[in-house]
């Protein structure tokens, strides 16, 4: 059974809504993922997971993106 938000939708439409926030915030500075991935000091891979939705990030991975970016977390939500 999947869990889901109010709405019913599934869990990881959350974490792909994140993936493409971070996605058009890197494009703004001109950036594309490799170049996010590589000032947050994380793997290409894991960007990747992250803006696709394959995987669900740690807070301190979220940390080093948010600081790569000049943004605070909550600007993330």
């Amino acid at each position: 059974m999947v869990s889901r938000h109010p709405g019913g939708r599934p869990r990881q439409i959350k974490v792909c809504e994140l993936g493409k926030r971070i996605e058009q915030m890197a494009a703004t500075r001109g950036w594309n993922r490799t170049d996010l991935a590589s000032r947050a000091g994380i793997t290409p891979v894991s960007m990747w997971a992250l803006c696709v939705g394959k995987s669900k990030p740690k807070f301190e991975t979220i940390c080093k993106i948010a600081d790569a970016l000049g943004v605070p977390v909550t600007k993330l939500r």
